[in-house]
């Protein structure tokens, strides 16, 4: 799965590092492969109830009532009894669609209980779309897990997809960061355009992207011109704004601090901009990040 940063995820190993993985059935002549994913700090969900040596179980809820288990990672649905969850005290919550028939209201419904009931446990989305193509997966995962962790309605996905392993991850990472709970990638902001722009503003966003979008954790906004530019970026960290014809004003913040610049000048003054401000990350070095 992947987590929020700032509660699940691991900024140890890499800013684009899956934080967990869920694996349903592991055969034993696995087994070594998934104990160095622990090792490497990865946790590893399994079901199989005699994996326990190679990371947490995940048991559905009525497994746990069961066997009278502490302390697990607790798969539940619409359909289980949520009220044994108090008893349980589960280090974290995967809410699946196994048997849900309407996963967004249902999980709604799970987390007004999980408020009402003053419970604060973890919780990770977990939904299955086996069966759609990379259009149709993008429109649905995003308006129903979208909505979702728009609200903070959960700390983490876990997805199931007929994608690629890298597909899938890069996927579960643009989602999270479009809900603002994991940056693993410079953010853009930019001004949709009008009669005061001064550039081309769809040129110079892409030019901008090409050399700065492997910074992660910052936003950078581009704006066509002075008049609304800096009240619809107040929440950039660098701003370049469109000052008068061939003049660039750059932002630190809501602070302009630097003035007219030439056009022609502005990319790589936007950059020395952000190494003053210690901000900036080399391709290479990135590369060698683990994750």
């Amino acid at each position: 799965f992947i987590g929020a940063k700032e509660q699940l995820g691991s900024p140890e190993k890499g800013i684009a590092t899956a934080d967990g993985i869920f694996i349903e059935y592991i055969p034993p002549e696995l087994a070594q492969k998934v104990q160095l994913l622990e090792n490497a700090g990865i946790s590893v969900f399994v079901q199989k109830k005699n994996a326990s040596t190679l990371g947490t179980l995940v048991y559905t809820l009525q497994d746990a009532l069961q066997q009278n288990r502490q302390n697990l990672a607790i798969e539940v649905t619409s359909m289980d009894r949520w009220d044994s969850l108090k008893d349980l005290s589960p280090e974290v919550i995967f809410f699946s669609d196994r048997r849900a028939d309407s996963y967004f209201h249902e999980a709604r419904a799970f987390f007004d209980w999980l408020k009402e009931n003053n419970l604060d446990t973890p919780v990770i989305l977990l939904k299955k779309y086996p069966a759609l193509d990379d259009d149709q997966l993008y429109i649905e995962a995003s308006a129903e897990l979208g909505a979702l962790l728009g609200d903070k309605l959960g700390e983490g996905i876990i997805l199931s997809t007929q994608q690629s392993c890298q597909e899938r991850t890069l996927f579960a990472f643009r989602l999270l960061q479009a809900c603002r709970m994991r940056t693993f990638k410079t953010e853009f902001i930019s001004c949709p355009g009008c009669g005061r722009t001064l550039f081309d503003l769809q040129e110079v966003a892409q030019r901008i992207r090409e050399k700065t979008g492997h910074l992660p954790g910052i936003k950078i906004a581009i704006m066509g011109c002075i008049v609304n530019g800096p009240g619809e970026m107040a929440d950039a960290d660098f701003g370049y704004v469109g000052s008068r014809p061939g003049k660039i004003d750059l932002y630190v913040g809501k602070t302009c601090v630097k003035r007219n610049i030439d056009f022609s000048e502005a990319d790589s003054q936007l950059i020395e901009l952000i190494k003053e401000q210690g901000r900036w990350i080399e391709l290479e070095e990135l590369a060698s990040t683990p994750g």
